[in-house]
């Protein structure tokens, strides 16, 4: 759940010459095809997003491949507010302060006063699912950072390596935004850090990614209750 970007970065860290020139030959889709099917050959990975556009934003999250965790901070208007969304095996689980169920997560203001602080049950059924799920598994993760057309080879300077990537253009939902994926030459591709803004950098956030294929440990919500939507049908 990443809500609006634009300009993605994700860094990879190797090393050996002989991969910096196999990086330096292929082209902008070979090496973006490099970097993510190194990634989707992993089990999970940690990452940490800091946002500032939406309010100010801070999601640590853990995933895998069929489940993962979202713990959220979100600040405007001078209030702090949490949510927590766990995804497992199809199903959503929502957490959170009416605060931040408003105003980062759209709900209305009465289904945030309704829900604030008990474990929301989202079903994949439900039309709420993609928005609440996105980026809490670890393939939905890897769609979101996803350069999809007018790819270019892109170098840049992380902490003081030099890194290689591609650059393109994708949507979020229904925003233009620009990505590039980065990765260091050498060893396999994994992701390790992203960036990303909007045009005139109106939003803009920073991700670091690591501690991939550690072993997650996601329990699920006793107790939930199924979000019902106004119209008093199940969401």
């Amino acid at each position: 759940m990443r809500r609006v970007g634009a300009v993605t970065a994700v860094v990879v860290l190797a090393g050996g010459l002989a991969a910096a020139a196999t990086f330096a030959a292929q082209s902008p889709k070979s090496l973006r095809t490099s970097i993510f099917n190194a990634a989707r050959g992993e089990r999970s990975v940690h990452y940490v997003t800091q946002t500032a556009g939406n309010g100010a934003v801070v999601i640590v999250a853990d995933v895998g491949r069929t489940r993962g965790i979202q713990r959220i901070r979100y600040a405007t208007g001078g209030k702090v507010g949490h949510v927590t969304v766990i995804v497992a095996n199809g199903t959503a689980y929502v957490h959170g302060d009416a605060f931040t169920l408003h105003g980062f997560l759209g709900f209305s203001q009465a289904q945030a006063a309704r829900y604030a602080n008990v474990w929301i049950r989202v079903p994949s059924r439900s039309h709420l699912y993609a928005a609440v799920a996105d980026a809490v598994t670890l393939p939905s993760f890897l769609t979101e950072i996803y350069p999809r057309t007018d790819l270019a080879r892109v170098t840049k300077k992380l902490n003081g390596v030099t890194v290689v990537g591609v650059r393109g253009l994708t949507k979020h939902q229904g925003i233009p935004f620009v990505e590039a994926v980065y990765t260091r030459v050498g060893g396999r591709p994994l992701p390790v850090g992203e960036v990303e803004a909007t045009a005139g950098a109106a939003f803009r956030s920073t991700t670091a990614i690591d501690r991939w294929n550690e072993k997650l440990h996601i329990g699920i919500p006793e107790h939930a209750v199924t979000f019902v939507g106004s119209a008093g049908k199940t969401a």
